[in-house]
């Protein structure tokens, strides 16, 4: 079966992953990236948007609007004629805010082929009136919150629970290449690694600039990685402590920092409570141990205990003390989530629940 995954390039590339899976699987998989040639146009855009040097915050205001629906146009038209030429026999599509009404309807008319949604962010984000129209367009919506279902199904459209994953090939368990195993514990090299975006302005952010500068308080060796954090260590003392870089990381690189710290730290979005972010199954994979705050969600696709959680600051710091003390439980824990995570929370696994959703009688 020819197979299109569409959706934006980032550094977590589920989109290339996804395909990745559908190949193994015995298909024939291309990818889409809306993204793909942003940034000329962002270059051309910044151009124009001098204007705000002229004091019209309306007019720049307009201008936006006008230069998102022409860069929204462009990308639909090029899907348009990327979908024609390859003519794939099923269609997945990862979030698509990009995508028009009228554009699906076009694909429905030309190909008549089953498209389905994973909504893969957290679910309020994708909320916008124009997405929220393309719905019922698809013929299954999966979402990767819980909470989301009721909701979407006031639509009366199809919907589908489905939990992010991981790729074990990327996010895997380093062996020491003088020892030939897996590394030792004189391996790591700092007690705690949180990795995370930091933006201005958002209480999410500032959030976790908090929990992570009351941990360094406490005299922990911490390192932080992630675009925007060096903004909070102006407004946090205790991240001044703290190891820091900037920017993104490449898939490759991330996966060692994970195999080299003792405890990877998972701190959630406060306004997202429900669903359970990429990077728990990516440090399980890694074969690292974790701490993350509880969710429900958890008890649904970890074994009880498997991963480790925290609910508050004071239990979060008992957990912290014991576990540097018991590198044995540690590396337990590691092991059997590293385990687990890759027999029920792969790509495959997820591409395997994906086509028996639309093609319960097989493909």
């Amino acid at each position: 079966m020819k197979v299109l995954v569409a959706g934006d390039k980032n550094i977590a590339d589920v989109v290339g992953l996804l395909a990745k899976a559908f190949r193994a699987c015995g298909h024939e998989a291309d990818v889409f990236y809306f993204n793909a040639g942003v940034s000329r146009i962002e270059q051309a855009r910044f151009g124009s948007q001098q204007l705000k040097k002229i004091g019209s915050c309306v007019l720049n205001t307009v201008f936006s609007r006008s230069w998102k629906d022409r860069y929204f146009r462009l990308i639909n038209t090029r899907f348009l004629n990327h979908v024609t030429e390859f003519r794939p026999d099923f269609l997945l599509v990862v979030c698509g805010v990009q995508l028009f009404h009228e554009t699906l309807i076009q694909l429905k008319k030309r190909l008549s082929i089953p498209m389905v949604n994973w909504v893969i962010d957290d679910p309020a984000r994708a909320q916008d009136p124009g997405f929220l129209g393309t719905y019922l367009l698809y013929n299954v919506l999966f979402s990767c919150g819980p909470e989301w279902l009721d909701f979407a199904k006031l639509w009366s459209c199809r919907i589908e629970y489905l939990p992010l994953a991981t790729d074990s090939d990327v996010y895997r368990p380093l062996e020491d290449e003088q020892k030939g195993k897996i590394m030792s514990t004189s391996s790591y090299d700092t007690d705690i690694v949180f990795v995370g975006t930091f933006s201005p302005r958002d209480p999410s952010s500032m959030f976790r600039a908090s929990v992570l500068g009351a941990l360094a308080n406490h005299g922990y060796n911490i390192k932080i990685y992630g675009r925007g954090v060096t903004h909070y260590t102006k407004l946090v003392p205790g991240l001044r402590t703290c190891s820091v870089s900037e920017g993104h990381l490449p898939a490759e690189e991330i996966n060692k920092i994970y195999n080299r710290a003792k405890i990877v730290l998972n701190i959630y979005n406060i306004f997202n409570q429900h669903v359970v972010a990429l990077r728990v199954f990516e440090v399980a994979s890694a074969g690292s141990f974790q701490l993350t705050a509880y969710q429900r969600a958890l008890d649904q696709l970890f074994p009880s205990g498997m991963i480790e959680t925290y609910r508050n600051l004071v239990e979060l710091l008992d957990k912290i003390d014991f576990y540097l003390r018991n590198p044995d439980e540690r590396r337990r824990k590691a092991e059997a989530a590293a385990t687990f995570s890759r027999e029920h929370h792969s790509y495959i696994r997820r591409v395997d629940q994906i086509l028996g959703a639309v093609f319960p009688n097989g493909v």
